[in-house]
């Protein structure tokens, strides 16, 4: 796409609707403007004229998060091979076995190449993992047994870029052994620079 600009200019681009967001497509979408002079003042830009050439990334979501599990045996029965490995596909875990959680979150802009150009950094980020929702169902009593399905291991929620707080059913509570936790709150201060990667994980031990 490009758009061709003569003298002092300000300029918004619309994308069509339908655009896929960048976080799906790992990628923005380039716009070049280009301003040139104007030589003999016919409005377009003509072979020989002094121009420069603006590169602008639009993009749609530029924080990416990837959530993924396995399992590990614990005290459980032993874990197939496809269960043992961190990927996106449904998991068949057993009493006593544990499933371990990791959320991947990526900067996908790209690294500023060249001079005066934003970097997009991201700040203040809040990842709420609740499994009491309707997404998440790993703090639910699902067969009705007045038991939560599956319990906090102690010591596992992890993000050494974040800090992360504990709650149960809304109230605040701490990381100790046998102490319901239905929440998980990962705060990144940041920045996450683009192109930078971290994880925030944590076990869940199945009752």
């Amino acid at each position: 796409m490009w758009f061709y600009f003569a003298g002092v200019f300000a300029s918004t681009v619309d994308l069509p609707g339908g655009t896929p967001l960048s976080t799906d497509t790992g990628k923005a979408f380039p716009v070049t403007i280009r301003a040139f002079v104007d030589s003999n003042n016919d409005g377009a830009f003509n072979s020989g004229e002094s121009y420069n050439n603006t590169i602008d990334q639009v993009y749609t979501g530029f924080l990416k998060l990837v959530k993924e599990s396995r399992i590990i045996q614990g005290s459980g029965s032993a874990v197939a091979t496809n269960d043992s490995t961190f990927s996106t596909t449904v998991k068949k875990p057993g009493v006593g076995n544990i499933i371990e959680y990791r959320i991947t979150y990526t900067n996908i802009s790209s690294v500023p190449i060249g001079s005066n150009n934003a970097t997009m950094s991201a700040t203040g980020i809040i990842i709420t993992e609740n499994g009491n929702s309707t997404n998440n169902n790993w703090a639910k009593d699902n067969d009705g047994n007045r038991t939560v399905d599956t319990s906090h291991v102690f010591n596992t929620a992890i993000d050494p870029a974040g800090i992360v707080t504990y709650l149960n059913l809304g109230a605040a509570v701490t990381d100790a052994i046998g102490v319901n936790i239905t929440t998980y709150l990962d705060t990144i201060p940041g920045p996450l620079q683009p192109g930078q990667s971290r994880t925030f994980s944590f076990q869940r031990k199945v009752n």
